[in-house]
């Protein structure tokens, strides 16, 4: 299930992030090409939020990140996120991790963390039984969209963990952000 996940994943992502890309570019040059025209910014804080198929469901998740990026005109950034993910397993996971951005606008991040299972075994403990598990989040975002600081695009994100049983998700929506 994972590796069909993972598949879909990057369908998905080729599918539609690669025309957006290369169109959103054509003939853009210096300070004439919409991404570039707000000034250099290093902090951003993000949200993700959209339809999440997990355990052969589709539920609703939220992921919030913050980055840095290393320099003024460095294409990595440094990170935090924390995701809550509702439904069958609901979960919560933290992590740090790093963001490069290939193409203007269009950006990759990897975000290693623990996850927080929460279990409901219907015997009384009320969802108070938790597992942890270390899981990798990446997260590939495209800013088609710029309104000053704020910035509106698609968002892919896969989620999975090698030491949780069968978990996995994946989640297709809207990132929004603001840089300052």
């Amino acid at each position: 299930m994972i590796m069909k996940q993972f598949k879909l994943f990057l369908a998905a992502a080729l599918g539609i992030f690669a025309p957006l890309a290369l169109h959103a570019h054509e003939g853009c040059q210096g300070s004439q090409c919409p991404a570039h025209a707000h000034g250099h910014t290093r902090n951003e804080i993000g949200v993700s939020t959209g339809p999440t198929y997990a355990h052969e469901e589709w539920v609703p998740s939220i992921h919030v990140h913050y980055f840095r990026k290393l320099s003024d005109h460095s294409r990595m950034s440094l990170g935090a996120m924390v995701e809550h993910v509702w439904g069958h397993d609901n979960h919560l996971t933290v992590g740090i991790g790093i963001k490069v951005e290939p193409l203007r606008g269009l950006s990759l991040s990897v975000m290693p963390g623990v996850t927080l299972f929460d279990h409901d075994d219907n015997n009384g403990s009320n969802g108070n039984e938790h597992d942890r598990a270390f899981t990798t989040h990446v997260e590939l975002v495209y800013d088609l969209l710029h309104f000053g600081n704020f910035h509106l695009g698609p968002a892919i994100c896969y989620a999975f963990s090698p030491t949780a049983n069968k978990h996995s998700h994946l989640m297709v929506g809207v990132h929004l952000a603001v840089c300052f």
